[in-house]
């Protein structure tokens, strides 16, 4: 085998990755004109199917597995060539062939089998990295939107509690009305919070209150710190609830 690399030259060598890489890039368009896919790695399209097939149980009830044949088909032989085929053929005739130079044929398909091989290792990375990225951006999103919710829910707390102090007459300890001297602190549920996370913003009036929350997602994506999730109410009387801001 060493020897069959040793007779690639450098130009071979940017033939056989320029090859790999054509490959990579036809597949997705052979298979869309055959109409039995368009994805980079030809198992995607199993993938696909059982999608399909999900999507037509809940939808229709009768999953229409016979229409989807070629797709499976195509994942197959994808599968077959690239992880079998493939390698089979590097090593095959890499180990078993004459590592003379007549010896066309063994040489060939040793390259032959390189080709696929590299291809269907250029096919793994797209998969690799596709996913690591798809992974990431769904971890941060759902954080994110998590997030989003426990702050909109304590912020829901905290303009009621403001509210009910605001109806509340002096007498009994509520504001008679007026927001004026209220502190955020003297909230019952304050306590339970993040110190620092939720504040009163300015209000033009006393009768109007605006209370900011905000946190940054527990998730974050390697070194990249992740986004502040801000949130504003306003509480007033004609409109216990008004959200104000969603950044």
């Amino acid at each position: 085998m060493k020897e069959k690399i040793k007779q690639i030259s450098a130009l071979g060598w940017v033939a056989i990755f320029l090859s790999s890489i054509s490959i990579t890039i036809l597949i997705p368009e052979m298979l869309q004109y055959f109409e039995v896919g368009n994805t980079v790695e030809p198992w995607r399209n199993a993938y696909r199917v059982s999608t399909a097939i999900a999507i037509e149980i809940f939808s229709e009830g009768t999953p229409g597995e016979i229409v989807y044949t070629k797709e499976r088909l195509s994942a197959l032989a994808g599968i077959i060539i690239l992880f079998i085929i493939g390698p089979g053929l590097f090593l095959l005739c890499g180990l078993n062939g004459n590592d003379e130079p007549t010896d066309s044929n063994s040489f060939i398909g040793f390259v032959s089998g390189l080709i696929i091989t590299i291809s269907a290792l250029f096919m793994m990375s797209v998969e690799v990295g596709m996913y690591t990225f798809i992974y990431d951006n769904s971890k941060v999103s759902a954080s994110r939107s998590s997030k989003t919710d426990e702050i909109r829910l304590n912020l829901s707390t905290l303009a009621t509690e403001s509210y009910q102090y605001l109806v509340l007459p002096e007498e009994q300890g509520g504001g008679g009305g007026s927001f004026e001297d209220l502190h955020i602190e003297n909230l019952p549920s304050y306590s339970e919070l993040e110190p620092g996370s939720y504040r009163f913003g300015e209000s033009p009036s006393d009768t109007l209150l605006r209370i900011i929350g905000s946190d940054k997602p527990d998730y974050t994506a390697g070194d990249e710190q992740a986004e502040e999730v801000t949130l504003i109410v306003n509480v007033q009387p004609s409109d216990i609830l008004h959200w104000k801001k969603n950044r």
